[in-house]
């Protein structure tokens, strides 16, 4: 499920309303590692001879081990019978300037869905190796971007999705790591309703997000392109449901610009008028 192009479990997940992850097709830095990599990381976390080979939710072979083993050396909310897994991380200067950090994705069955099923360790390279800092449930990294920010440093943003029998809601996440707790800040929350295949019909969805300098003051900026529509068409046959998805008649594309101001990312007028927008038409194009 996670780090592939197709999602082998999206009609369940339709269905029954599991939390799945939005499709890597714009991640920009988060990695598959390699075992070499997972195994120096797991050593003083999990005891070398500990680290295990397990199939991961996707029938996939990743290392990892239990987390018993674990908690006898970190603090984990993943319970002692559960054996997670690393997906993926990402290399950086996170909490600190000039240290060697990864993020690191791993996945639990014990978590719940609403935590999209793990969450990610914060890990510091010294001269003994690999030791943990912190665990947070729920922030996985399959869809993620560096933003630096001052020192070396980087935050990190990521888009999450969350699909139901009748709906698709998805956000944008920072990380903040300039403040002292790493507190998450959402920084757009968008959804559509075409799972009802019922009008009014509204489709929002983030298609792309990146980091630039957009107004050249020296610090990257997040810019998201959303596409956007609605309709008031008559409900249609169930069958063609999938063919509405991004062809609503009047569906444009909107650039959104939250500008980095030394402190927050804080969205230009025009993008704080969009938002609002969006969040009217979320509140009125609603399924009867």
């Amino acid at each position: 499920m996670l780090f592939r192009i197709k999602i082998i479990w999206l009609t369940a997940c339709l269905t029954f309303g599991v939390n799945i992850f939005s499709l890597p097709v714009f991640a920009k830095d988060t990695a598959t590692p390699s075992q070499t990599e997972v195994r120096e990381m797991l050593k003083n976390i999990c005891g070398q001879n500990n680290i295990l080979v397990q199939e991961n939710m996707s029938g996939e072979d990743r290392l990892g081990c239990s987390a018993r083993e674990a908690k006898k050396r970190i603090s984990l909310s993943i319970t002692n019978e559960d054996i997670f897994r690393v997906e993926g991380f990402i290399y950086g200067s996170f909490s600190k300037p000039g240290v060697k950090e990864a993020l690191v994705d791993i996945e639990a069955t014990s978590e719940p869905r609403s935590l999209f099923y793990g969450g990610s360790m914060l890990l510091r390279r010294s001269g003994q190796g690999w030791s943990f800092v912190w665990y947070k449930s729920g922030l996985r990294l399959n869809n993620c971007l560096k933003v630096p920010f001052k020192n070396n440093q980087s935050n990190v943003i990521c888009k999450y999705e969350y699909y139901s029998a009748n709906s698709q809601s998805e956000w944008l996440t920072l990380i903040d790591f300039e403040n002292k707790t790493h507190k998450n800040t959402t920084l757009l929350s968008v959804s559509n309703n075409l799972g009802n295949c019922k009008p009014p019909f509204r489709d929002i969805k983030i298609t792309k997000f990146s980091g630039r300098d957009i107004n050249s003051d020296g610090t990257t900026d997040i810019i998201l392109n959303v596409r956007a529509g609605i309709s008031n068409a008559k409900k249609i046959p169930e069958s063609q449901c999938n063919e509405v998805n991004g062809k609503l008649p009047n569906s444009k594309m909107y650039q959104l610009v939250f500008l980095y101001n030394g402190k927050s990312f804080q969205p230009t007028p025009q993008t704080a008028k969009q938002i609002k927008h969006f969040d009217y038409l979320m509140k009125t194009y609603i399924t009867k």
